[in-house]
């Protein structure tokens, strides 16, 4: 029985995405009303409440899902590379994840005029990072930086970077920015220690 109900409550929370990310091409968030969005859906308002608070405690929601497809790509050995290849493949992964994700992520930041998507991409990206960088420095890598610092750094300077390319109309390609951040790497963050 409680395999049969997660599966519903799954499935209402998929209809419950696509009604919303396919009115969000309609029009902004603030004009969406939880009725609208449950008859998109086809799903009864008291389900809604049942598992959300309010509009924007989904739409929370609905970047967590999003974000899931990306959270798994950013796994990564760091030992096997070194630090410079390590932070390219995380800024190569989230760059795919947000291309082929443009026109969501687009919408999203348009429709909430806020941070909450990119913040939460933030978050993902720097616990990968600091994460990661924990583990070598357990293994004897020594930093001139905080790890801490390393990822809040790095996941700032992506994000930021990204949502300028997302939304400004540039025809840099994604392969250009990876380039341009290939540049702006420093690989010389780290001293290994004997």
């Amino acid at each position: 029985m409680e395999k049969n109900e997660d599966m519903r409550v799954r499935r209402t929370h998929k209809l419950l995405v696509e009604a919303m990310f396919s009115l969000l091409e309609k029009k902004r968030f603030d004009d969406i009303s939880v009725r609208e969005l449950c008859d998109q859906a086809m799903v009864h308002k008291a389900t809604f409440y049942k598992h959300f608070e309010d509009k924007y405690h989904f739409f929370e929601f609905c970047i967590e899902t999003e974000l899931e497809k990306l959270v798994p790509s950013l796994e990564g050995d760091i030992n096997s590379l070194n630090r410079k290849e390590y932070f390219m493949s995380i800024i190569n992964k989230v760059l795919d994840f947000l291309d082929a994700n443009r026109k969501m992520v687009k919408l999203t930041i348009e429709a909430t005029n806020s941070n909450t998507l990119t913040d939460a991409i933030h978050k993902a990206i720097s616990a990968e990072i600091y994460g990661k960088l924990a583990e070598s420095e357990r293994a004897g890598i020594s930093y001139r930086v905080p790890v801490k610092m390393l990822g809040e750094y790095y996941a700032g300077a992506l994000i930021a970077l990204a949502k300028w390319w997302i939304m400004s109309s540039t025809k840099i390609s994604k392969e250009e920015v990876a380039g341009y951040v290939d540049i702006l790497v420093e690989d010389s963050i780290y001293s290994k220690t004997v």
